[in-house]
């Protein structure tokens, strides 16, 4: 099976969160494919019950701590990356008010 999770911010505080699914197997029986379809439907619902609960949270505790773990690597890196780009952008936004 292969699985698509695609979320993308929408304002602030929502975003899209889109998600396909594909399988290679029983192709011929469609009950098997409802039942993939629904399995999958049904946890992508409790993960948007959990994201929904997440941002109910982060609203009552603006700012809140943040700890990361391992598995949160990548998302770091993201988020040095965006920062870096940020900073060299108002550096480059400084420097060219300065010159007029």
């Amino acid at each position: 099976m292969w699985n698509l999770n695609a979320i993308t911010p929408e304002t602030e505080t929502t975003s899209h969160y889109f998600w396909g699914q594909a399988h290679n197997f029983d192709i011929a029986n469609p009950k098997t494919t409802d039942m993939l379809i629904e399995q999958i439907r049904t946890a992508f619902l409790e993960d948007v019950a959990v994201f929904e609960a997440q941002q109910r949270n982060l609203l009552l505790t603006p700012n809140p701590p943040q700890t990361d773990i391992n598995a949160d690597a990548g998302v770091i890196q993201a988020r040095r990356i965006l920062d870096r780009l940020y900073q060299e952008e108002q550096a480059a936004a400084g420097k060219m008010a300065a010159a007029e």
